[in-house]
C-alpha cells in the first residue's frame, strides 16, 4: 500500500489560490464521497482549514494516483472552472506521513505550536469515518498522530503560551490602532476562532464587543461569555450595516463560502466615517470583499497579512521546534518500522522462527524426562504439530501480495502477529 498527499497550503499559495480548493463541512463530504466512488484510492481523509486543503490517499502500490481527478472533483463541487496543478504539492510514503505528523503537531501552521490545528485534524478524521473512507491504515496514521501531538505538549514547550491566528489577528488590530484599550470591535462568526478572537480582544482591553452570527444563539453564546465586556451584544448577520459605525475593529471568520462583508451593502454606510476602521479577515474563502478597502479609511487585512506580526511572536518558541522536529523524525522512523513488518514475507519468515524457538524451548525442558530414543520421537512429534499449528496463517500470509494487498490484508497480518506477539519476538533477536 502507499499514503500519499496532495494538497495546497499558505506556504505554496495566495489565499486568492487557497480559496478557490477551501471546503467545508459539506463540501468535504461530498468530495471524499465522490473519490469513493469514483475507486481513485481504497481510503482517503481531506483535511480543510483557514491555511490549507489537503487530501491523504492510500491506495495498492500497483496502482495510480490520480491528482488530476481529485483536483476536477473539487472544481466540479464548488461549481467553479478546473483548478490547475499550480500551488499544489505532492508527496508519497514516509514523507506524507511526517507531513502529516508536522501538521498535527502544528510544525507546519501558520502560527506554530497553535492548539487548535489537533482539533482541526480529529474533526477530518471524524468526517472521513462518517462518509466511510477511512480504513485500516488511516485509522492507524491519524491515531499516530494524535498520540504524537500529547506527547510534543508534554515534552517540550512549542504548545505553551502560544498565539493563534485569531490573536494574531487582534495583536494587527493593536499594532494598527495603537492600543486597542476602551475599543469596540465587531466580531463575525462565532466558531472556534471568532470565540477566540473574542477572548484575545477582552484580554486586550476592548469594552465593547457586538458579535454577529448567522444563528443569534450562536452569537449570545459568545457574547454572553464575556463579563468583563459589559456592552457585548449579539446581532444577525442582517444587522452588520447598522452596527458597523459604533466599532474601531472588525475581525471575520465564518468560513462561509461566499463574502459576508460585500462593498456594496457597507459602502454607502462607510463613506462617512470620521475615524479609521481595521478589518481583518481571518477566513477562507474570504469573507470581506477585497474592494472595500477602497472606501477611505477602511484599513483591510486578509490572513496573509498576519504574517509579520505571527513572525514576531514565534521568536519566543523557536528554540523549541528542533526538539519538537526530533521527536517527529524518531515516530515517522517507528512509523516506517511498524509499515514494513506487515510485508508477508517477513512475517513467514519470523513467525517460522517464533515457533521454531518455542519447539526447541520445550523440548530441552522435557528432553531429561526420556532416553534418546523417545527423545527423537518427541522432536518429530513436536516439529509435526509445530508445522500442524502454524500451517494455515502461513497460507494465508502466502496469498498476500507483497507489493499490492489491501487494508484489510494489512490489517489481518497486524492481528496475526499481535496474536502470536511477533513484534516481541523479533525484538529478540
Amino acid at each position: 500500500m502507499r499514503i500519499s498527499i496532495i494538497g495546497i497550503d499558505f506556504h505554496t499559495a495566495a489565499v486568492e489560490l487557497r480559496q478557490r480548493a477551501a471546503l467545508d463541512r459539506s463540501q468535504t463530504m461530498k468530495l471524499l464521497r465522490a473519490i469513493r466512488d469514483d475507486g481513485i484510492c481504497e481510503e482517503a481523509l481531506a483535511l480543510c482549514t483557514c491555511n490549507r486543503t489537503e487530501i491523504y490517499f492510500v491506495w495498492p502500490l500497483g496502482g495510480g494516483s490520480e491528482p488530476d481527478r481529485v483536483l476536477a472533483h473539487i472544481s466540479e463541487i464548488k461549481g467553479q472552472p478546473p483548478l490547475g496543478p499550480s500551488g499544489f504539492y505532492r508527496m508519497d510514503e514516509l514523507e506524507a506521513v511526517e507531513h502529516l505528523f508536522r501538521v498535527a503537531v502544528s510544525l507546519e501552521a501558520q502560527v506554530v505550536g497553535e492548539h487548535e490545528v489537533i482539533g482541526q485534524v480529529k474533526n477530518a478524521y471524524k468526517l472521513a469515518c462518517e462518509a466511510r473512507t477511512a480504513g485500516f491504515l488511516l485509522h492507524k496514521l491519524l491515531h499516530w498522530s494524535f498520540r504524537l501531538a500529547k506527547r510534543i505538549r508534554n515534552e517540550t514547550n512549542l504548545c505553551r503560551g502560544t498565539a493563534s491566528v485569531s490573536q494574531a489577528a487582534v495583536d494587527l488590530a493593536a499594532e494598527v490602532l495603537g492600543s486597542l484599550a476602551g475599543a469596540s470591535a465587531l466580531l463575525v462568526g462565532a466558531g472556534t476562532a471568532g470565540r477566540l478572537a473574542a477572548e484575545a480582544l477582552v484580554r486586550s482591553g476592548a469594552e465593547n464587543l457586538i458579535v454577529a452570527n448567522r444563528t443569534i444563539d450562536g452569537a449570545h453564546k459568545i457574547a454572553g461569555s464575556f463579563a468583563a465586556a459589559p456592552a457585548a451584544r449579539a446581532v444577525g448577520l442582517s444587522e452588520i450595516p447598522s452596527v458597523i459605525n459604533e466599532v474601531d475593529v472588525v475581525i471575520s471568520s465564518t468560513g462561509s463560502p461566499a463574502p459576508v462583508l460585500k462593498c456594496g451593502e457597507l459602502g454607502g454606510v462607510l463613506q462617512n466615517r470620521r475615524r479609521p476602521l481595521v478589518v481583518i479577515d481571518i477566513s477562507v474563502p474570504r469573507d470581506v470583499e477585497p474592494e472595500l478597502a477602497e472606501i477611505p479609511g477602511v484599513q483591510l487585512y486578509d490572513i496573509d497579512g498576519l504574517d509579520g506580526v505571527i513572525a514576531a511572536g514565534l521568536e519566543q518558541r523557536r528554540s523549541e521546534i528542533p526538539s519538537a522536529e526530533a521527536i517527529v523524525k524518531a515516530e515517522v522512523r517507528r512509523f516506517g518500522k511498524w509499515f514494513s513488518s506487515l510485508q508477508a514475507v517477513p512475517t513467514i519468515k519470523l513467525l517460522q522462527r517464533y515457533v521454531s524457538a518455542c519447539r526447541q524451548a520445550e523440548l530441552k525442558r522435557h528432553a531429561g524426562k526420556f532416553d534418546p530414543a523417545e527423545r527423537a520421537q518427541l522432536e518429530q512429534f513436536a516439529r509435526s504439530l509445530s508445522r500442524k499449528i502454524i500451517h494455515g496463517p502461513i497460507n494465508f500470509l502466502r496469498t498476500l501480495s507483497d507489493d499490492g494487498h489491501g487494508s484489510s490484508d494489512l490489517a489481518a497480518v497486524e492481528l496475526l502477529r499481535e496474536i502470536f506477539d511477533l513484534d516481541a519476538a523479533e525484538g529478540d533477536e
